[in-house]
């Protein structure tokens, strides 16, 4: 993997409180789209994980995008550009915690309509995923193109991410009712700070990432970059920090 460009703005990496045996961090970003000299940073410290999770870790890296964040600027014209190298295919996005996909109601869309007049992130009641279907060159080229734009999750699993998605199958099935979900290619978790802070946090995550080792989400809910891990979370910081001293890059901070 070729040295990343030296970063331009320190990274920061909050500590968030999560259910055993997990443990997460957030890395607070000022905005989506990530400006410029802030997505170096983060971006050159996600690169630098991704080879310790693939490299030295031996982890499947499967790359989605949250097509609801999809826009002309933001995104789509890159994925369009690569649809047939990526061939997404097309899939739903659950929160362990919360209602199960439905359509708008009445009361969803004045609750959205209200969240942005606000300025956060409204609730939706479904959100469509596309999982980039290639190989682990094309799989981390997809990841570094879209960095920053408030699209991507990361599953870094053992077993294929087909097994996982069998697992996930059968967690959250019961789960749907609305037949337009029923068939769908896939079921992926969405996790952000408060579905780790849900009373039922430790049931729901056992369940719902069976098979994952490390999670990586890019989160406007949080306004950061969400990495959720099965316990050994500083050792991996650390091993990144390695990383990046050894390529002469900033050193973090936890």
């Amino acid at each position: 993997m070729n040295s990343p460009s030296v970063p331009s703005a320190r990274l920061e990496l909050r500590a968030i409180p999560a259910p055993a045996p997990w443990e997460a961090v957030l890395m607070p970003v000022t905005e989506f789209p990530v400006p410029r000299f802030e997505r170096e940073t983060f971006a050159t410290f996600l690169q630098a994980l991704r080879q310790v999770l693939i490299r030295e870790r031996t982890l499947h890296q499967s790359v989605f995008v949250q097509s609801w964040k999809l826009a002309p600027a933001n995104g789509a014209d890159i994925l369009q550009d690569h649809l047939t190298e990526w061939n997404p295919a097309l899939g739903v996005g659950i929160w362990p915690g919360r209602e199960a996909p439905s359509g708008w109601t009445e009361e969803g869309m004045v609750n959205a309509a209200a969240a942005v007049f606000r300025g956060e992130e409204p609730a939706l009641p479904s959100y469509r995923l596309l999982r980039l279907d290639a190989s682990e060159p094309c799989s981390l080229a997809a990841s570094a193109k879209l960095a920053g734009m408030s699209l991507l999750v990361e599953a870094f699993t053992r077993e294929t991410i087909d097994t996982f998605f069998e697992s996930t199958r059968h967690t959250f099935a019961e789960r749907i009712r609305d037949r337009r979900w029923k068939k769908a290619d896939f079921y992926l978790p969405l996790l952000d700070c408060r579905e780790l802070d849900h009373q039922d946090a430790g049931a729901n995550l056992q369940s719902a990432l069976d098979g994952i080792d490390v999670y990586i989400r890019e989160s406007a809910e949080d306004k950061g970059i969400l990495i959720v891990a099965r316990g050994g979370l500083s050792a991996l910081m650390d091993r990144t920090s390695q990383i990046l001293h050894a390529g002469s890059q900033q050193g973090l901070s936890l």
